[in-house]
């Protein structure tokens, strides 16, 4: 049976009063018709969050945060979009009619197995809790006071002790009547492989609740606390609720100090992460013993674009720190790198030196992430020219990871001063990195021919290239023009970028038509198609009249212009979907933000061009306007 929310909806909205929901949180102030206060969602001195009661909405002109009183429990609360409707219904006492259909059937049982797994999951926990501060859990209290772990801390994050008893789970959860099928599933209980036993999958360990952004208790980690007991951490399975390489551990407590400070620390384990909220450092997280992936990558990309990695200075902490660098640098989140002392973690340095030595390793001696790695590399070469040129080419498959070409080109040129190479080979290299990068998953390179070209395989995007790219190697007259101008170098596609990138580089070192001609040939041997369509252009094709250079060459920038733009809403639009089908407000309001920058730079484009565009917009309807979510 599930909860049927829509016909609720509006009812709330027409009884509930935002400036009493957010007042709860938030000491407002009466500003004219609106009120204001110092964004809950940020760090700030001068108040620039406003609630209009009118219109039932807020908006933060400091960091874009912005929504209904549905947006704001999601955002403030980390409650989900059901969960702030029942909150609100609950509080204007209106009542949730609930839906009986085959149309709710499975949506209905899947949400019931959901809240089951959590439930169960709840029991544990309490459970866990009281056996900690029984008799039984001395042994577990006494390490944790050998830590340095505050009770406050304690509380805080939940910590329990599960009992040295194969029984002791099975029998609390069978008293509270449980699904003990589902308990085995979700991985608090276990059965027996030659026989129908069900026993305590977790025993005489302290115990770790692993808790979801939103609030949500999606599972568990366990530590030993004597040797022979097998692995050091045992955490939940990969179920219903757990997804063990998609979780920040400490998170859910750590989202408000990320927002504050703009940026986020990643430490290494469970209680390292304790220790750093310990002493005022609430921005700390930490991933489930697993390397850093793409999904956490998405989930620090909803709170900030800032990371400092704290890891020891060993080299399995630094090979954990590049890991890291491989997967937040292409994704562009700003690195830094914090080396602890040897023999020292971060819940060990702070009991033995304070929050202040804490500050000073963080803002003053932490390095940014690239600089940090490269020396370490250049260390490990010791001058030697073959290691070195490896380093080079490493570095170079970091860097061709990053889609962003602006913050890609920064990177090169800071690699450039800190290898000691010259920026114009590095960039020559670079691009033979991404070229052959690509080529490995394409097929064997063809010679040029002067086949008839297969148009339908060419997008307008490469169409409109090529001319600018024939336009240019016929008229030397605007080298130095194309070569000092702030070219539009980010098209949709990223091995065009990079090649146009490179064509207007390689002008700016000076190259001829020939060299020119030569290169960018040469630099599209994975690329067959597109490579016959350049060279019939310009070995075959007419010159472009004199009388007509400037025209087309409008025309062709406009047309690129249009296309980046253009394909970036159609990204962002898809993003926005996404967002309001998770029911991420937070995600959904930086993303509007986005496409509402975006439209403006397109008008801008559109509005300036003074004739009609020379090739069509690329296919595909416009993008649909959105309604923030079902809710809101």
């Amino acid at each position: 049976m599930a909860r049927n929310f829509d016909p609720v909806i509006q009812q709330i909205r027409e009884r509930s009063d935002i400036v009493q929901v957010i007042g709860r949180h938030v000491k407002l102030q009466r500003s004219g018709s609106s009120f204001k206060a110092c964004c809950p969602f940020h760090q700030e001195k001068t108040p620039s969050f406003h609630v209009h009661p009118d219109k039932q909405f807020y908006y933060c002109f400091g960091c874009g945060a912005k929504g209904d009183a549905f947006s704001f429990l999601m955002q403030y609360e980390g409650k989900t979009f059901p969960e702030a409707v029942e909150v609100l219904a609950d509080e204007y006492n209106i009542e949730i009619p609930t839906v009986v259909g085959e149309d709710w059937t499975k949506v209905s049982e899947a949400a019931e197995k959901k809240e089951k797994c959590y439930q169960l999951n709840q029991w544990a926990k309490a459970f866990f809790i009281d056996r900690l501060q029984s008799e039984e859990g001395r042994e577990a209290r006494t390490y944790l006071e050998q830590r340095g772990i505050s009770q406050e801390m304690i509380e805080t994050f939940g910590l329990g002790y599960a009992p040295d008893d194969w029984g002791r789970l099975v029998s609390h959860l069978k008293e509270k009547g449980a699904d003990i099928e589902l308990a085995c599933e979700i991985g608090l209980l276990k059965q027996a492989e030659a026989s129908d036993r069900i026993y305590d999958k977790y025993r005489h360990r302290l115990m770790f609740p692993i808790v979801e952004p939103s609030g949500r208790l999606a599972g568990f980690g366990g530590r030993v606390l004597r040797s022979s007991d097998g692995a050091k951490y045992l955490n939940s399975p990969d179920s219903l609720i757990f997804h063990k390489s998609k979780l920040l551990y400490g998170l859910n407590l750590a989202r408000k100090a990320i927002r504050q400070n703009e940026g986020a620390i990643l430490v290494e384990g469970y209680l390292d992460v304790i220790g750093m909220h310990q002493f005022g450092f609430s921005q700390a997280v930490a991933a489930l013993g697993t390397a850093l992936n793409q999904d956490h990558l998405t989930t620090i990309k909803r709170y900030t674009k800032q990371v400092t990695l704290l890891f020891d200075a060993d080299e399995a902490g630094v090979k954990a720190a590049g890991r890291g660098l491989q997967v937040l640098v292409p994704g562009g989140i700003s690195v830094n790198i914090g080396t602890l002392p040897e023999g020292e973690d971060p819940d060990s340095f702070l009991q033995s030196r304070g929050r202040q030595a804490m500050e000073q390793l963080l803002d003053k001696d932490a390095k940014p992430g690239l600089e940090f790695w490269i020396h370490h590399l250049k260390d490990k070469a010791d001058n030697d020219p073959v290691q070195l040129r490896e380093v080079t080419h490493r570095v170079l498959e970091l860097l061709q990871g990053i889609p962003d070409p602006i913050l890609q080109n920064f990177y090169v040129k800071r690699t450039s001063e800190l290898l000691g190479v010259e920026e114009a080979q590095l960039r020559r290299g670079f691009f033979r990195v991404v070229k052959k990068s690509e080529a490995a998953t394409q097929r064997t390179p063809e010679p040029v021919d002067m086949a008839p070209i297969m148009e339908t395989k060419l997008t307008v995007e490469h169409r409109t290239l090529a001319k600018l790219i024939k336009i240019v190697i016929e008229n030397p007259d605007l080298f130095s023009y194309v070569a000092q101008a702030e070219m539009i170098t980010k098209l949709p596609t990223p091995s065009l970028s990079q090649l146009w990138e490179q064509f207007i580089h390689d002008l700016q070192e000076g190259a001829d038509a020939a060299f020119l001609s030569e290169m960018v040939l040469g630099d599209l041997n994975a690329e067959p198609t597109f490579r016959r369509l350049l060279a019939q252009m310009l070995l075959k094709d007419p010159r472009f009249d004199e009388e007509d250079v400037e025209d087309e060459w409008e025309r062709l920038m406009f047309t690129l212009n249009r296309l980046t733009l253009e394909t970036e809403l159609q990204r962002v639009q898809t993003e926005i979907k996404q967002a309001q089908q998770i029911n991420d407000v937070e995600l959904w309001a930086a993303l509007s933000a986005d496409k509402q920058k975006l439209q403006m730079q397109l008008q801008k484009v559109l509005a300036s061009f003074r004739g009609k565009p020379l090739l069509p917009s690329i296919p595909g309807k416009e993008p649909e306007s959105e309604a923030p979510f079902a809710g809101g």
